[in-house]
This record gives structure tokens, sequence and C-alpha cells, in this order.
């Protein structure tokens, strides 16, 4: 068996380095994919190995293909001082001479955030993530676009200690994006590196899973090729909080169909450091407005990654629409035909009220005043 296993690691390692001079792109992905596939599952005896090679051939074989990338590695010049963590200023042409370089503290978890204004749910972002029981080792990476954002990033510094940021033009959306990753990797030493939109709110009790699971994956995976590229989820919440007025609760279950899914939700991906390292922190289409994420599921896959998912029963991810601008509004979502959706909302209720802290949920929920009611709040974009 041992001797499978060796052969196995050879034509993933040959396929790394070799197959592409060979083979067009297409076969070699397969190639390499159909070569890890093989290799995670660990058989007891060589017929059932094999059984299950044939098993997962078909799956791998339906997976699309990888498209070709249309993105420059460009990234957009900051237009303010970077904000160090502790609130201290770097003069944004000493950024781009590398003067930020591993200035961070190093830590476990640093999540990244391209954002303007909504600065009063962002706030409440951050600060979900900050009273996790694993907050002494997470930092953020905020980048905006306007005065306001950098006021904003300075005041959040000092108050936290674990923020920093910068500003830059909010155009194209994925070179801001891209931006943001490409300083946060410079500038602090991570093991992992967290992705969640401007109205996303990790919950605490997901930061805690993440951390545990990839330092319980470190301990045992001994060789840091198999460790996870990414982890990512299926399935996440929807809080509509915009025009509660009949007190009409209205959390929704939301998951990718199975027959429709080939990648994560944007929102909540981990990248691991290893895998940063390889790709060298470029995983956004720099010059497209919307699917930018695409190019970070891709380069996993092609770089013949491992993807582990969580549930929401490990930690819920809350996308909060309300009275803003936003790329996926809740019509969206209930005429998506990519989507199962679920009502959830008591059920969801009462996972929310174990799963986030007693300021993020009162955030989301107004306090009951008569009956212990489910109440939603109006939440405004935070600019004023």
């Amino acid at each position: 068996m041992k001797a499978v296993k060796s052969i196995i690691f050879s034509i993933v390692r040959i396929g790394k380095r070799v197959l592409r001079l060979f083979l067009p792109e297409k076969i070699s992905v397969r190639v390499i994919q159909a070569a890890r596939t093989m290799l995670i599952y660990y058989p007891k005896s060589i017929t059932e190995y094999f059984r299950y090679v044939f098993r997962m051939l078909p799956n791998i074989i339906k997976l699309p293909f990888s498209r070709k990338i249309r993105h420059s590695n460009e990234l957009a010049i900051p237009i303010a001082p970077f904000v160090e963590c502790d609130g201290t200023l770097i003069p944004s042409d000493e950024m781009l001479l590398g003067s930020i370089a591993n200035k961070g503290e190093t830590c476990e978890l640093v999540f990244c955030c391209a954002f303007t204004g909504r600065h009063r749910i962002i706030q409440k972002i951050v600060e979900e993530t900050l009273c996790s029981n694993e907050a002494q080792g997470v930092r953020w990476m905020l980048t905006g676009s306007t005065q306001e954002d950098e006021k904003f990033i300075r005041a959040l510094s000092r108050k936290t200690r674990k923020v920093a940021g910068f500003i830059v033009e909010n155009r194209p959306l994925g070179r801001k994006w891209q931006t943001c990753m490409y300083y946060a990797t410079r500038y602090y030493q991570s093991q992992l590196y967290g992705i969640t939109g401007s109205d996303d709110i990790i919950s605490n009790k997901l930061v805690d899973y993440i951390i545990r699971r990839h330092r319980k994956n470190v301990e045992l995976i001994k060789n840091p090729f198999f460790l996870p590229g990414m982890y990512g989820t299926l399935e996440w919440l929807v809080s509509h909080t915009n025009k509660q007025h009949a007190l009409v609760p209205q959390i929704i279950k939301c998951s990718y169909r199975y027959d429709t899914a080939f990648e994560p939700l944007g929102a909540g991906r981990f990248y691991t450091r290893k895998f940063m390292e390889e790709c060298d922190g470029f995983i956004f289409e720099s010059n497209q407005e919307r699917l930018l994420d695409d190019r970070g599921y891709f380069e996993v896959r092609n770089r013949g990654k491992s993807l582990e998912y969580y549930t929401i029963e490990d930690g819920p991810l809350i996308s909060v629409k309300g009275d803003w601008v936003q790329l996926n509004s809740i019509g969206d979502f209930l005429s998506a035909k990519t989507l199962t959706l679920e009502e959830y909302s008591f059920a969801g209720y009462e996972h929310l009220n174990k799963s986030l802290s007693d300021a993020t949920h009162k955030f989301l929920f107004k306090p009951a005043k008569v009956s212990l009611q489910l109440n939603f709040s109006q939440i405004d974009t935070g600019i004023d």
C-alpha cells in the first residue's frame, strides 16, 4: 500500500512541475486532481482503493474546466498613509517600497475586507471576531476609498490595536480587493487569511472553529503539501433587516444546490499561508467588478490543493441585508435558481443567539420590550 501511495505522490509532484509542459492545461489539471483524490483516501485494501478510484473519476471529469484568467496582477496605488495596527502611520510612498514588510504581529488569522462606508456594521463585524475565545490571534486588514473611511480605520485601529488598513480608489473593485490581500500577506505573518464582505458577519463561534480546526490539521498532517489550501462553506444565513414593519421574521438559510455548486461562497473563505505563498497572494480578478473570487478557487484547484468545508453548525456566516447598495439584494437570493432556500427565522434566531456575542445579537435584533418575540433592527449604512 505504501508503494502505491508513493507512486501517486510522485504523479502529483511530476504533474505540478512537468505535465503542463507536455499536456494541455485542461488535461494536466485533471491528472493532478485525480492523483490527489486517490492519495487522500486511505483504504483498508488495494481492492477497496481501486473501487473508490473508479467511483470518484466520473465526478472529477464532470468538474468545470479551469477557464482562462482575465486579470492583471496590477495593484492599486495607496492614496493615504498606511495605518498600522497600533495606530501609527507609514507614508504611502514607503508602502510601495516595501517598508511595511513583516511589521505586523505574527498571528493565527487575519481578516481582510474592502469597503466604502457602512462603518457601523463593519465595526460590529470586527468586534464580533475580536470577542471570540481565540481573539488573541486575530487581526484585521481594511481597505477603504474615502477620507471618512480613512478616519474610520484610524479610529478603529486606536480602539482595538488589532486593525491595520489604508485607502485606494474604489474602481475596479477587484483591484481594490487584491491590494487589500496583497498588503495583508506582506504586513502580517499569519497562518490563515480570511475574506469577509462589508455586510457579512463572521460569528465568533466560526472564528474559534476555523482556528482550532487548522491548528489540529497542522498537528496531524506532518507534510505541508497535504494541508488544505482553503476552508470554505456552501451554506450561510441571510438576515433581512429592511423595513420589518409587521415584525415578520426573516432569516433565510441558503445553500448552493448540489448540482450547480462548483466552488464555495466568496465570503467566509480562509486561505492557508502555505497556499498564499505559492500563489504570491494573488487570488482576486484585478480588472473585474463582479465574480472577483473565482481566481482564488481555481488557484487552489489547479495547484492540487484540497478544500475543506464547514457548516453553519460549526459556526454561522450571516449576510446582513438592509438599506444600502449591495451586490446581491434579498430579491436576488429569492429568485436565484442555483440556491436552495429554507425559512429559518425561529430556529435561526436561537442558533444565532448561541453563536454571536450579545452586542452583535442585539445589533441584528431589537430587544423585545413587552414579550420575548422576534424583532428586527433597522440598520443603516453607517455613514453619519
